[in-house]
């Protein structure tokens, strides 16, 4: 007698099939499908399927925004720039209307983005100590990790995350050098400064000190990295900028067009950002309406003007973007927030802000669209604008959908063999460590590990208060698993327990 499969059992067997239905699926489906079965959840984390889903992971769905007017807690927004799209805590296909707070992000000052994560800062109070903590989190997936603390006294942390090449990001963090604790020639130039970076890597849980300390003019902006071309890029508002190659971990300037003769002491950038694989930034001298859009060379050996821009028409159309600042004169009433390259460089667009409303600007044919409105600016009796202006380029943030972070805690490779864990919330001691199929097809359960045992003789491991849901680990840190070279009783990970500082060593 022949046993006829349904078509749901079809369906579920013809992993093409599958795949494809579940490639339209939005984010937050597929992490609660990830736990449907194993065949499941191996599609979905194999980077096939990510790259299938989203061929365009530099796609900008939108904008994040705050308001930098001079309050203690400037408010969060978020504009949608392509179909509404948005990372909504309201379900799945909620319409988030523009300028409407991210509850996510609450509590959270947004300071680096890249492709899809974002690197914020929030106050904790960890056992009656009030501290500064740093966190990657993805709005897609309202998922966030806490990184350790980098070093006092930082200049600047930028994100590294391209998903492309790694599941992993990475935190490059610049921090001055005190001259007395080096031994190096002295640097007659007494606006150059000695700094050195540490790294942080997801794969390996922890900070490491690289490269040689280094020179840098005191105008270097290291809290304005942009990542691009496989490096860290820093603007300088003197002289040329600088950027750090992730490959070799060195760092080399950038070439910049030379700053008129005149009255000018610097670099008046009206914008520094990336969009789809190309650096821009933009430079604007004396009260103009006119400017060039610049694009860095990929080799770094200089910049070419990419566009040629004239917002006459859009002046013409709000008379308000005409108006002086009473705190500069200097300038017109508008500000630069992005700069978004499409595939077809005739759809490539800026989104500008003039007082009262967010436009769109389309670099191809000229023509301009309201995105939305926003709160007016208030003007002195002149009719210029007082106090800050309300928004501008280095308080908005790209917002691109990425599954990145989820719950994998450590993937490594060991023995020729690649393994990857993962946790989710609610913590636990208890977690699976999966082993890829050496054809990438899918991912199985090589081991089954409990710690209990563990945090039996190590209670620091789990914390005696209720954790925050957003920090979802208990106390410990897994580093990368070592397959054993003969017999699999061999094989043995690496477990930090945080809080007092233990490392062990776990036999499987």
């Amino acid at each position: 007698m022949s046993v006829h499969s349904s078509p749901i059992d079809k369906v579920a067997a013809n992993d093409d099939i599958l795949t494809q239905i579940l490639i339209k699926l939005p984010v937050k489906s597929l992490l609660r499908f990830k736990s449907v079965s194993k065949h499941w959840l191996s599609l979905i984390v194999n980077p096939h399927f990510a790259r299938c889903r989203n061929p365009n992971s530099s796609f900008v769905s939108g904008l994040f925004l705050y308001s930098s007017k001079r309050c203690r807690n400037p408010e969060l927004n978020f504009i949608p720039l392509q179909n509404n799209e948005n990372p909504s805590d309201d379900g799945d296909d909620a319409y988030l209307a523009p300028l409407t707070t991210i509850p996510s992000l609450s509590g959270k000052e947004i300071f680096s983005s890249c492709h899809g994560l974002l690197c914020c800062s929030s106050y904790s109070n960890l056992e009656g100590d009030y501290q500064l903590r740093y966190h990657i989190l993805n709005p897609t997936t309202k998922q966030s990790k806490s990184l350790p603390q980098p070093r006092d006294g930082h200049r600047g942390l930028n994100l590294v995350f391209d998903p492309s090449r790694s599941p992993h990001y990475k935190v490059v963090c610049v921090w001055r050098v005190d001259c007395d604790d080096l031994v190096l020639s002295v640097d007659s130039d007494q606006n150059k400064l000695y700094y050195q970076i540490e790294i942080y890597s997801s794969e390996t849980g922890s900070w490491r000190a690289c490269a040689e300390p280094f020179t840098a003019n005191r105008n270097s902006q290291f809290h304005s990295g942009v990542y691009w071309n496989g490096a860290i890029n820093w603007f300088n508002t003197f002289g040329d900028s600088l950027y750090f190659n992730m490959e070799d971990e060195r760092v080399r300037t950038i070439p910049m067009p030379p700053i008129p003769h005149g009255d000018w002491k610097g670099r008046p950038f009206g914008y520094y950002g990336e969009s789809n694989d190309h650096l821009h930034f933009v430079e604007i001298y004396n009260p103009r309406i006119q400017f060039d859009v610049y694009e860095i060379e990929r080799d770094y050996s200089g910049c070419f003007v990419k566009y040629h821009v004239d917002l006459g028409s859009v002046g013409a159309a709000f008379p308000q973007m005409m108006q002086r600042l009473s705190w500069n004169p200097m300038y017109y009433s508008f500000a630069l927030l992005s700069l978004v390259r499409e595939k077809k460089d005739d759809d490539s667009f800026m989104v500008l802000y003039i007082p009262g409303k967010i436009l769109r600007y389309n670099l191809g044919d000229k023509s301009f669209e309201k995105i939305c409105d926003v709160g007016a600016e208030h003007c002195d009796g002149n009719g210029m604008i007082e106090d800050s202006f309300m928004y501008f380029w280095f308080h908005s943030f790209q917002y691109i959908e990425s599954a990145g972070i989820g719950g994998a805690l450590t993937i490594s490779g060991s023995q020729d063999h690649l393994h990857l864990i993962e946790m989710y919330h609610p913590p636990s001691t208890q977690f699976n460590v999966y082993e890829s199929e050496r054809d990438r097809s899918k991912w199985f359960v090589k081991y089954r590990i409990d710690l209990g045992s563990v945090a039996d003789e190590f209670p620091e491991m789990i914390p005696n208060r209720i954790i925050p849901k957003h920090l979802n680990f208990y106390i410990f840190v897994i580093l990368p698993f070592v397959r054993g070279e003969t017999t699999d009783g061999e094989s043995s990970f690496v477990v930090i327990v945080r809080r007092c500082g233990t490392v062990l060593r776990i036999r499987v």
